[in-house]
């Protein structure tokens, strides 16, 4: 249980360096001028890997490093935590661009 609360740890001051790559992703949508809607959630995944690719390979590599850095770093939780904060930002994108 140890473990699992400093992996949480971890990924929050992981997260909290990937702050650029957090604001990449919002400005994917703050910045979408041409006012782009998509008809349906398959059309608009070329959009949203635009602005979640930097994310996606920060947040990897971010995690690789603890892992080899830190001895109580839980690999298997950072990803579940880390995939959870990347499906909700594909939500916002969802809500946001199809309709």
């Amino acid at each position: 249980m140890k473990k699992i609360i400093k992996t949480i740890g971890d990924w929050i001051e992981i997260n909290l360096i990937l702050i650029f790559p957090h604001i990449f992703a919002f400005i994917g949508l703050a910045f979408n001028d041409t006012g782009v809607h998509y008809d349906n959630f398959f059309n608009a995944i070329p959009y949203m890997g635009n602005g979640l690719l930097l994310l996606i390979i920060t947040s990897i590599l971010m995690g690789i490093y603890y892992h080899k850095k830190k001895e109580n770093h839980n690999s298997i939780v950072y990803a579940i935590l880390q995939s959870i904060v990347i499906i909700l930002w594909i939500a916002y994108y969802t809500d946001n661009l199809v309709g």
